[in-house]
């Protein structure tokens, strides 16, 4: 069920640039599927410290900017 809420994505250009995590949705519904999604998507990329923020724009404007929390001790 997971798997299919993340298909979204597809629609997306994702990109890392500077720590942060770029999702760029060329339609305004892509996007808001994508910021339903952000639950999904933080836990994940803070675990595996992929980026610090997520970023979610439509054609280059940002519509949503949000912290990935992640603990930065070593195991």
């Amino acid at each position: 069920m997971e798997l299919q809420q993340l298909k979204v994505l597809e629609n997306c250009q994702v990109f890392r640039r500077w720590g942060v995590l770029h999702i760029r949705c060329w339609k305004e519904d892509v996007a808001e599927a994508v910021l339903a999604t952000r639950s999904l998507l933080v836990e994940p990329i803070g675990q595996l410290r992929i980026a610090q923020k997520i970023q979610v724009s439509v054609a280059k404007h940002p519509v949503a900017l949000f912290p990935v929390h992640s603990d930065k001790q070593f195991v």
